[in-house]
């Protein structure tokens, strides 16, 4: 993958971002139970299944302050991305993603280190549209966590499907471009 083609596909999200995150109730917890998803469903920005991460509340009705930077890295071969959220009662949630185009198949490759200590379950998938969808698969379901922007405004919605169900968003965030590209 050429440092162009990394950088068209990349184009509209690099730079720094801050917003509010609204965060719906899990479909395994329709009261909003915190932290509480379907085992083996990662529903937050690299969380794992069962567990959300400490800094990321899927109770219904809360809200977050987050920011989030896009750069290119390492030789202009990836994109990485710094991740901050911080709720209303101070806790925060961190994270540290690598997105890298796979040379072989064309699709997009998510890795996201975070503050909840664990190895990264890598998100697979690529821009449809002008969004870009990144998925993971589990037993108990899928999570789509999809990036899009628009007159200057970043979109980052988590949402999640089990089975028949349909699909159930579980955060959505708006953010304006502080500074960069």
């Amino acid at each position: 993958m050429t440092t162009v083609k990394l950088r068209e596909r990349f184009g509209q999200l690099l730079g720094n971002w801050t917003g509010i995150e609204e965060h719906a109730g899990s479909p395994s917890s329709p009261g909003g139970r915190e932290g509480v998803v379907p085992p083996g469903v990662n529903t937050a920005p690299g969380g794992r299944g069962g567990v959300v991460p400490p800094g990321v509340n899927t109770a219904a009705g809360t809200s977050a302050r987050a920011a989030m930077t896009f750069k290119i890295d390492v030789a202009d071969l990836v994109v990485v991305q710094d991740y901050r959220q911080v709720r209303a009662d101070g806790r925060e949630y961190l994270a540290h993603g690598v997105f890298m185009i796979d040379s072989g198949t064309g699709g997009l490759r998510w890795w996201l280190f975070d503050s909840d200590g664990q190895p990264p379950v890598v998100a697979e998938g690529g821009w449809h549209d002008g969004e870009m969808i990144l998925q993971q698969a589990s037993p108990q379901g899928l999570a789509r966590h999809r990036f899009s922007v628009a007159d200057d405004r970043l979109r980052y919605r988590i949402s999640i499907q089990q089975g028949d169900t349909g699909e159930q968003d579980i955060l959505t965030g708006s953010y304006r471009r502080i500074s960069g590209h």
